[in-house]
């Protein structure tokens, strides 16, 4: 009788644990291009949207994430090959809900590479996106 109320306990103590909420697949997550150039000094031709409207510079929204509602997209973190200072591209950059890079117009971040890493979140997975996407700052 007592091996039957410890097993009884022993199965109730090891049948509770808490379970994840919802799912998050992020092995198909990309940007098409990967990359945003984004210029000091737009071309009137090519920049159309910049030069006539005052647009901003924006990517494509991150494409090929599923999971459980809602999803957060938020900047890791940021590296720049060549120098670039990432302090001044983060206080000028947003990531909107979709993925969607959003870079003002007439920014004063330093010319140069800035490769983004991306963290994807719900509320109980998260997945770091290495190295995703580059912004390129360039004069023209």
């Amino acid at each position: 009788m007592r091996i039957l109320y410890f097993l009884c306990i022993l199965c109730l103590l090891t049948s509770c644990h808490k379970m994840d909420v919802g799912y998050l697949e992020t092995d198909a997550a990309k940007y098409d291009p990967n990359e945003l150039t984004v210029k000091k000094e737009p071309d009137p031709s090519e920049d159309w949207a910049q030069t006539d409207y005052g647009s901003n510079w924006v990517s494509a929204p991150l494409s090929g994430i599923d999971g459980t509602c809602p999803i957060r997209i938020e900047i890791f973190s940021v590296t720049s090959p060549d120098g670039g200072e990432v302090p001044a591209f983060l206080q000028q950059t947003d990531v909107r809900g979709d993925g969607t890079f959003d870079i003002p117009l007439n920014n004063t971040i330093p010319l140069g590479r800035y490769v983004v890493t991306l963290r994807v979140s719900n509320k109980d997975h998260e997945q770091i996106l290495k190295d995703i996407f580059t912004v390129v700052v360039c004069q023209k």
